[in-house]
């Protein structure tokens, strides 16, 4: 795998500036870069990586051919200086390539991206292949063989292993620049397969491993019938391999590599291995394949799924190990959408009956969002039949909070899905029980999917079966459940409409103000009663309300008073009465000489903003 002898250094261009100009940028440049070494020379580690931070203000300084002569060569000096350093220096390097001149004249760049790509620490090495990347994707195919092509080489002969593990990252973007010269770059193309060839049967795990996690992207970047001959050999031997590592990642790439290929290949190549991975040994290599399965059938295609993949997702959706059962439960909504419905409810719904039960907390709360994201796929009939019931289960008391709110929380498309008449018969009861949840934040969202099913049910229906656990959200010990049940009086206004208001819960608010025993209560009711004058059904029943808010003007406690004087200032502010916008001006005037400073504060700010 030899590469051949690059062609000679194309003559720099001649500098931009005139004379004159380009003098005075050259004294500004060699201040900078001074000003650079003396930080560079500091033993503070931070001050370092503070000049590092500033190597682009450097490079604009000096201007291309200076960074090209004198920034450059000096950053190659100071590849064996700290960590952090480095890694900061690898990570500016990925903006050099207009700092540089623009296009094939990145190519000093290459071999300092080399020498920080074989360093120890991992995270150095993975920005350094980054921005070689970012390099190599502005060069042209022949600066490519000249300046890239000896830096991959030198990486995959390194006898460290860091520096083969680099090696990986490069192929994919450096073939895709020499396939824009089929012609002239034929066997440098052909030198690059097999350095990756040789990279792939490396005797290091870890060079393994990169090239597993390099070879989706390489195989993109080669012309199809290389793709076959070359990179599907390479892909078995790495989804063989012993280490479990290895395998794990290359499963990853049977999506990607799946999607370059015909179906014929996908049938004899792809999806044995993919249905062996599904049965491996290793949970690990099980989980990956869970959590990329969706993505695999998706790229070969529906008959080839319902034939040959189905079978190992229903056995990867009963695996032993629950991470693989909650990685696979994820899959769920998106396999109905590839599968159809027929086939999910005869195949999947019988597995997620027995996943509903779960004896893992994390598998039923995946489950729980696949079902409801599945739920709006089906027909009314089907969902009510083969869905509602694990929804019933997921609202149960004793299911664990997590699941029960990843129910709750989408009840507006559980409800669209299987109509008003099973959430009455059905739904409601179940959250009727659970309005005194023993977790706040249960009946938080409770309250929040209130107006929907106010919508859904109409006021009588609200009135009788829900009225009460919002009564009861308004008094709850939590202050913010008692803000959730205050903050949707204005949706359940308008959706309930003015005489509702009026009947109903403006009686209700005046019921809990004169019971408080507890000045909180007293400002939820203001709360809520800055919510009711908002709605914009509710114009009529504001003045009800008057007496109320002018009573906790008078109130003892100044948190009640100025909490009442933001509720005058709604009520003065959505009126259309003149008559109750002058009451209200009237009491919050009052309190500008209010003995407490807080009130008075907020009584100022009230009037200036009524003017």
């Amino acid at each position: 795998a030899e590469l051949p002898a690059p062609a000679p250094q194309q003559p720099r261009a001649p500098a931009s500036l005139p004379g004159s100009a380009h003098a005075m940028a050259a004294i500004a440049g060699a201040e900078a870069l001074r000003l650079l070494d003396d930080e560079m020379r500091n033993e503070e580690t931070e001050i370092r990586i503070e000049a590092m931070r500033r190597l682009d203000v450097v490079a604009r300084a000096l201007g291309p051919d200076n960074t090209v002569d004198e920034l450059v060569p000096f950053l190659i000096e100071h590849v064996e200086d700290d960590d952090e350093v480095l890694l900061t220096m690898a990570e500016k390097l990925g903006v050099f390539v207009p700092l540089v001149g623009g296009g094939d004249r990145a190519i000093c760049l290459m071999e300092l991206l080399g020498a920080l790509a074989t360093v120890e620490e991992t995270v150095v090495r993975d920005k350094a292949v980054e921005s070689a990347n970012n390099v190599i994707n502005a060069l042209s195919a022949d600066a490519v063989v000249k300046s890239v092509l000896p830096v991959v080489e030198r990486l995959t002969r390194g006898d460290w292993f860091t520096a083969r593990v680099s090696a990986c990252g490069l192929f994919a973007s450096a073939y895709k620049r020499l396939r824009e010269a089929p012609e002239e770059t034929v066997e440098h193309r052909v030198a690059l397969r097999r350095l990756f060839e040789f990279l792939c049967q490396d005797d290091t795990p870890m060079v393994r491993r990169a090239a597993s996690k390099s070879i989706g992207p390489f195989a993109a970047a080669l012309e199809r019938e290389h793709v076959v001959g070359c990179i599907l050999p390479l892909f078995h031997g790495l989804a063989s391999d012993d280490q479990d590592s290895v395998r794990l990642l290359a499963i990853e790439n049977c999506a990607a590599l799946a999607k370059l290929l015909d179906e014929r290949s996908n049938q004899d190549s792809i999806m044995p291995l993919a249905r062996a991975c599904a049965e491996d040994k290793s949970w690990r290599v099980r989980n990956n394949v869970a959590e990329a399965f969706y993505d695999l059938s998706h790229a070969v295609g529906k008959a080839a799924t319902v034939s040959t993949l189905l079978p190992s997702f229903v056995k990867l959706l009963q695996d032993p190990e629950a991470e693989v059962r909650a990685s696979a439960a994820k899959n769920v909504a998106r396999y109905c959408d590839l599968i159809g419905a027929a086939r999910f409810t005869s195949d999947i719904v019988p597995c997620l009956r027995d996943l509903a039960a779960d004896v893992a907390q994390a598998v039923r709360v995946c489950l729980a969002e696949a079902v409801v994201d599945v739920v709006g796929k089906l027909s009314p009939a089907e969902a009510n039949a083969h869905l509602t019931p694990l929804l019933l289960l997921f609202l149960r008391p004793d299911e664990a909070p997590e699941v029960r709110l990843k129910v709750i929380a989408a009840l507006d498309r559980i409800a669209a899905a299987v109509g008003p008449e099973v959430v009455a018969s059905q739904i409601l009861p179940a959250l009727e029980t659970l309005g005194g949840d023993g977790q706040w934040r249960v009946r938080r969202v409770i309250l929040d999917q209130l107006p929907l099913l106010a919508s859904t049910l109409g006021p009588d229906m609200f009135s009788s079966r829900l009225f009460g656990l919002f009564c009861d959200g308004l008094s709850d010990k939590v202050a913010e459940v008692r803000k959730a049940a205050a903050a949707i009086i204005t949706p359940l206004g308008d959706c309930l409409g003015d005489a509702w208001v009026t009947a109903t819960l403006v009686p209700k608010l005046r019921q809990l103000h004169d019971a408080a025993t507890c000045y909180l209560d007293r400002i939820t009711v203001l709360y809520a009663v800055c919510a009711l004058v908002a709605a914009k059904a509710a114009t009529g029943s504001i003045s009800v309300v008057v007496p109320l808010v002018e009573g906790a003007l008078k109130d003892p406690v100044p948190n009640v008073r100025f909490v009442g004087l933001r509720a005058a200032s709604a009520v003065a502010k959505h009126t259309k009465d003149s008559g109750v916008g002058s009451r209200c001006r009237t009491a919050i005037g009052g309190l500008t000489s209010d003995p407490d400073s807080d009130v008075r504060f907020f009584a100022t700010e009230a009037m200036a903003k009524l003017r």
